[in-house]
């Protein structure tokens, strides 16, 4: 089953321009007429960017890398002295800028959009791509949470999609190479998201909503697991 759009697309220019002259946040609806065509009765039900840092943070892992070379630089400067220290901090820090660069420049060059049909991965890195996965093909929804309302959703497809890990890659979950899962990063109000995805898709069949360290009004964090949503 190709799960990629059918249709022709709209003119390059259009594409990478309302890609990357947006903020992050949501899309304005001029802008969601230049990244993809709706069908006959399609509803836009929500659209939306990664995160600058968050999804450098999550695609790229630059806080991990981050923290693994100043770990280096302190053993270096106690091993070595601060001429080793400083080397090393030296080629973390432009590792990190390299892998930063990297993560911008695609959380720039995508957008989500989600619609009572199916849900399309916007995003031209190398070249202009529409990945665009029927509800119905989607079996669950996991949500990771991240600072400040942000977090990142993956998804497990009920038949196999055929999509290939760098046809999807940064939005595929990491490692995930045999049988890549789409992953949206970094997207804001991630709680409210993964339930309006599985809200739009009990429609078709129930599907499992797992949503973990939702954070209720007073503050406290919970845990929290949502399972068979109604059709």
């Amino acid at each position: 089953m190709d799960l990629t759009a059918p249709h022709s697309a709209p003119p390059v220019s259009a594409f990478d321009r309302a890609l990357t002259g947006l903020n992050n946040g949501e899309i304005p609806d001029a802008a969601t007429a230049a990244l993809f065509r709706r069908a006959q009765g399609e509803e836009v039900l929500w659209r939306g960017k990664p995160e600058v840092f968050r999804h450098a943070a999550s695609a790229l892992h630059t806080n991990s890398m981050a923290i693994y070379f100043a770990i280096l630089s302190v053993m270096a400067f106690f091993m070595g002295g601060f001429g080793h220290a400083l080397t090393v901090a030296v080629l973390g820090a432009l590792g990190f800028a390299i892998l930063f660069a990297i993560g911008a420049y695609s959380a720039r060059h995508s957008a989500y959009v989600l619609t009572n049909h199916r849900l399309l991965i916007l995003t031209g890195i190398i070249v202009d791509k529409r990945i665009s996965i029927p509800l119905k093909r989607i079996a669950s929804a996991k949500l990771r949470e991240r600072s400040k309302g942000y977090g990142d959703i993956a998804l497990e497809l009920s038949v196999k999609s055929g999509l290939s890990y760098l046809l999807l890659w940064p939005h595929s979950r990491f490692l995930a190479l045999s049988s890549p899962k789409p992953l949206l990063r970094a997207v804001p109000d991630a709680v409210g998201v993964a339930k309006t995805l599985a809200d739009a898709c009990a429609q078709y069949a129930p599907i499992e909503r797992n949503l973990t360290d939702v954070k209720e009004d007073d503050g406290q964090a919970s845990r929290e697991e949502l399972k068979g949503a109604t059709a």
